[in-house]
């Protein structure tokens, strides 16, 4: 419950409270004087000139109902006001939270240390007062007696230790609601500069062990264990306690080499499974330690950080597929109605010979742009599986046969000669034939466009083992000064000059469909010998 009210309602409140307290102190007493003194009468040890007359008996014992009742009524106002006061302790009108006064920013554990001192003060003395012989006077004298004085000093003894406690009990309310009761005492400061400390020096030895090499950190295990061992060793001799201790220090020792000999294990299956390309494994890590908890972070890190790069990588082809794709599209609409257009030019009677050069070069050009927008699809569609695959049993020698023939009148005009090695009888593979037929026509063609004249070619297919290999070398026209794997890029071609027809996407489709039939392909360079390789598995004749 919050009440904020002005600092003079408080004190007003404290001024009341003090004086009901005191009033019901003083209640308190005169119920027990006349408990008392009915006690000594009842013993007949009044005295002869007791100074509570008939006459004041007799008022007391009238008043007797009416100083109860005022005592209790006294007391439940005391409450209601100490209830008050707790309430609205740190609240200050115009403010929302509990603030803090003077009284409430001393320490707590120093607060509570000076008002147990002085309330213990008080005691000492009330206690003085009733045990060493005038509290059975006041008793029986009364207010007409001499220790009239006395009565008032131990009432307002007893109203300074009410008071006391509820200076306490309001600045405990305070700090309740202000949420320093704790962190504002001596005893919470020092333990938080002992734990600053402590998390000091860890930092230190923490920051000293990770710049320390590994060797260095064995060498001092080690050697706190020599040390240890040294000392038992001493003892072992006339003491059975001594040696047990000894066992049990080599068992946990042997027990904490077993320990990291698992954590290695597990640190080295997380390695080959990395190595392997299971980029998905984690080494677990929960119950590792020190370097090695390090080291399967770090493995983990790795494994993380190689898939990011894979789908990132992954991600950029899938976009740069179907960027080539919509392009191609693009490109190839207007381009079919330029095609068109160009036939019906030719159709039409030509204004002049320079005119019909220039159709000409027109038509070859567009037609040329028409074959870059087919094998850009075609690349397109192979790079992402988007081609629809048929294998069935091919002999390899027939097709390679038939699309040699096809081009020995392009090898004549390249003055090419086309050399066939074969063993003699078929050799069967698991293959789509249309899909091995492009792959041919891609090596030919670029044979046909950039091997040296006056050389041979060479295609030939063997049998190695359980595969079929098919082989197409040449001899290249222009120095091939690029690695092979430069070679099977897309848009990457032979000549650097790029003066010959291509879209050196030939060697990057004839990959991607050898790859789509479960087959291999391979490029080497030697100099200037060019060779191109694909590998199937081998299909019994029967």
């Amino acid at each position: 419950m919050k009440l904020t009210h002005s600092l003079g309602v408080k004190i007003t409140v404290i001024f009341l409270f003090a004086l009901l307290s005191f009033a019901v102190i003083a209640g308190v007493g005169l119920i027990v004087m006349m408990l008392g003194q009915g006690y000594y009468w009842a013993e007949g040890e009044l005295p002869a000139d007791t100074a509570l007359n008939a006459q004041g008996e007799a008022l007391l014992y009238r008043q007797r109902t009416a100083i109860f009742v005022l005592t209790v009524l006294g007391f439940l106002t005391c409450s209601a006001l100490f209830l008050f006061l707790l309430c609205s302790a740190g609240h200050r009108a115009g403010r929302e939270e509990a603030v803090l006064n003077l009284q409430d920013r001393i320490p707590l554990d120093l607060y509570a240390l000076a008002a147990f001192f002085l309330g213990a003060l008080v005691v000492s003395a009330i206690w003085d007062m009733a045990v060493w012989g005038r509290m059975p006077s006041l008793l029986v004298e009364g207010f007409n007696s001499p220790y009239l004085m006395t009565w008032l000093l131990l009432a307002l003894g007893v109203e300074s230790v009410v008071l006391i406690v509820l200076a306490f009990c309001m600045t405990l309310a305070t700090r309740i609601k202000t949420g320093t009761l704790w962190r504002n005492t001596v005893i919470y400061r020092v333990l938080r500069l002992g734990w600053r400390a402590l998390c000091w020096m860890g930092r230190g030895i923490r920051t000293l062990c990770r710049n320390m090499s590994l060797i260095w950190q064995t060498i001092l295990i080690y050697s706190a264990y020599a040390l240890v061992m040294l000392l038992v060793c001493r003892e072992t001799y006339y003491s059975p306690m001594a040696t047990l201790f000894w066992m049990g220090v080599n068992m946990t020792v042997l027990l904490a080499v077993c320990f990291v000999t698992l954590q290695l294990s597990r640190l080295r299956e997380g390695a080959r499974r990395l190595a392997e390309g299971d980029l998905s494994y984690h080494v677990p890590t929960e119950h590792m330690f020190f370097e090695l908890k390090r080291h399967g972070e770090n493995l983990n890190s790795i494994g993380a950080g190689m898939t990011r790069a894979v789908e990132e990588r992954i991600k950029s082809e899938r976009l740069k597929t179907e960027l080539i794709t919509n392009v191609s599209h693009d490109i190839k609409t207007p381009l079919t109605s330029i095609l068109n257009y160009v036939d019906l030019l030719k159709k039409e009677p030509a204004a002049s010979e320079t005119a019909s050069e220039y159709i000409a070069v027109l038509d070859r050009q567009a037609r040329r742009l028409k074959k870059l927008t087919e094998d850009v699809l075609e690349a397109s569609k192979a790079a992402t599986g988007n081609i629809k695959v048929e294998l069935g049993r091919t002999d390899a020698v027939e097709l390679l046969g038939q699309c040699l023939a096809e081009y020995v009148e392009r090898f004549q005009m390249a003055s090419l000669t086309a050399v066939m090695q074969t063993p003699g009888k078929p050799a069967f593979i698991l293959a789509d034939g249309r899909l091995l037929w492009r792959v041919f026509d891609n090596l030919l063609g670029n044979i046909a466009k950039y091997a040296q004249p006056g050389t041979r070619v060479y295609a030939g297919v063997t049998r190695e083992g359980k595969e079929v290999v098919i082989a197409l070398k040449n001899i290249s026209r222009d120095a091939l000064n690029i690695s092979e794997e430069e070679l099977m890029e897309r848009f990457v071609r032979g000549d650097s000059a790029r003066t010959s027809e291509g879209s050196g996407l030939g060697l990057s489709i004839a990959r991607s469909l050898t790859e789509l039939q479960g087959g291999h392909f391979g490029i080497s360079i030697d100099c200037d010998l060019f060779k191109a390789e694909l590998r199937f598995a081998a299909v019994e004749e029967n």
